[in-house]
Parts: structure tokens; sequence; C-alpha cells
């Protein structure tokens, strides 16, 4: 070997020192490890209900101070249908999607996009492309813009749905005066417009 060799090799050897003793910890320092939580919030959702009562989202949330451990249980509002009375769908559909409204919750079950598949197959996977279509909402508990709260402000869940000529209409009167109106309208760019309003008509 060379003198030249021997002078490439050892000033491959000193940067490769520099670099891993003097410019890493320089410009790279290591970095404290992340603080552990001392609240443990764990998330469950308790199984379907039945006689018509969509499931809730429980969440449990454990503190502990001065070395005593509280929990604290809290469940979301959950829809409260009569499921004696059919349900009732109505479906519009534009370039871009299929949207099905139901009378239970008075609010957006399923969005279906018409020009999209649900599983589309790859140069390796050769399968028989899916009929069905991709979807949104397909398992939420409740339907979108369902006024959740108890029979004071959703009675039996029922609505009653109407076809307007920009969409769909939800409208609700429950026995104690107020009354509960919902429109839908789909745009463009598979996004959707929608008021909701209430109404009061009692004396109260």
């Amino acid at each position: 070997m060379d003198r030249k060799s021997i002078a490439v090799v050892v000033a491959c050897v000193a940067a490769l020192i520099l670099w891993q003793f003097v410019l890493v910890p320089k410009y790279f320092p290591n970095r404290p490890p992340p603080q552990s939580a001392t609240n443990a919030v764990n998330s469950a959702q308790s199984p379907a209900g039945t006689n018509g009562v969509t499931a809730a989202n429980t969440t449990n949330i454990t503190t502990s101070t001065n070395g005593a451990a509280m929990t604290t249980t809290t469940t979301a509002p959950a829809l409260e249908v009569n499921t004696n009375v059919p349900e009732q769908l109505l479906v519009i559909t534009n370039e871009n999607a299929r949207y099905t409204f139901t009378s239970y919750g008075g609010g957006l079950k399923l969005v279906e996009l018409v020009n999209f598949p649900e599983t589309v197959p790859s140069w390796r996977n050769r399968r028989a492309q899916s009929t069905t279509v991709a979807t949104l909402n397909r398992d939420t508990p409740s339907p979108t813009l369902a006024i959740l709260g108890g029979s004071a402000v959703q009675g039996d869940g029922i609505f009653t749905l109407t076809r307007t000529t920009t969409g769909v209409r939800a409208e609700k009167a429950l026995p104690n005066g107020l009354v509960i109106v919902k429109d839908f309208a789909p745009t463009t760019n598979f996004l959707m417009t929608a008021t909701v309003w209430l109404e009061n008509k009692s004396t109260q």
C-alpha cells in the first residue's frame, strides 16, 4: 500500500471519529424520554342495545390524587327510537354519491360513492372487482346530525322525511311544542350542506 492510499484511509478514519464523537453529539443531542402520563384514559363502546336504543360510547377516566385512585364514568347520549314504527328510508343521488336518509333520528344513514368500487384489484391480486361501491357511515351508532339527549329533545326518535327541490327535509314535532327541522342539500365535491333549527311553538 503506497503513501497515498494510507493517507486516504487515515483521513477516512479521522472523519468517522470526528462525525461520531464531535458532530453528532453537538448537532443531534439525545432527547429526554417522554414523561409517562399520570391519567389513564380507557375508551370502550358498549354493545348495541335492544328495543331501539342504539349503543352509547362510555369513557372511564382514572385519576390519582395523593395515592388515592378515583374513577369517573361518563356515558354519551344514545339515540332512542321506537322500533314499533317501521323505518322510512329516502335516497337521493347525484353524480358523486348516493345518500340514504333515515326516519330513525332524522339524519344521514349511509353515503355510497358511486364512482369508487369497494375493492380494486392490483397487478398482484387479479381477483374480480367487487360490484359494491365504497361507503361512508355504514357502521356508525347513529345517523349523522341526529339530535341526542333523551326524549325531551328527540321524542320517540321518528322523523318525517320529505323530498325538497334541493335535497331532503327531516321534521319532528314533539309533544312539548318543540319542532325540529333539518334540511340536507348535496353540493359539489362530495360535500353536503345541512341546516338544523329548533322552534318552540309552545307558550312556555
